[in-house]
């Protein structure tokens, strides 16, 4: 007879302690940019419920993620990528819950990293350095033009 009286109370206890995430679809990755030239890009994602998720994102230059790196675990909804050499590289994030529980695999995400030739980058750092040299060459020039008019109108005061 106890035994009866207890089961709608574990019913109940065990809906409150189910894991919170069944049910609730993975979070959804996006990535800054299809393919980074510039030495970094951001990834994005949203989604995971309930009591302070932990996102765990992988790295993994195989599509199947046969050997994925874990690159960021936290409670951040985004994480900046840098540092990585040309090629193909795909991410996945999931929520875990406390007492180990964990979410599915988001999509993932496919980020192709082709940086600038070295020759343009040469090519930008010189155009810039034309650009430096030209404005202080101004201001130079600007400021001795203003000096010496400026001598001009105080001699003819006088």
């Amino acid at each position: 007879m106890v035994q009866a009286a207890r089961a709608p109370v574990l019913m109940l206890l065990a809906s409150l302690v189910a894991p919170a995430s069944a049910g609730t679809p993975p979070p959804e990755l996006t990535a800054s940019v299809e393919i980074a030239t510039a030495g970094f890009y951001r990834l994005v994602w949203e989604g995971g419920q309930g009591a302070t998720p932990v996102y765990v994102l992988q790295e993994s230059r195989d599509p199947g993620f046969e050997a994925p790196r874990t690159v960021y675990r936290g409670t951040n909804q985004a994480s900046v990528m840098s540092g990585r050499e040309d090629g193909i590289y795909y991410y996945r994030v999931r929520v875990g819950y406390p007492g180990g529980r964990t979410g599915d695999w988001s999509a993932p995400a496919k980020v192709t990293v082709d940086h600038h030739p070295l020759a343009r980058a040469i090519t930008f750092f010189a155009v810039g350095g034309v650009v430096f040299v030209a404005t202080v060459g101004l201001i130079v020039a600007g400021s001795r033009r203003a000096r010496r008019e400026s001598g001009r109108e105080g001699s003819g005061r006088g």
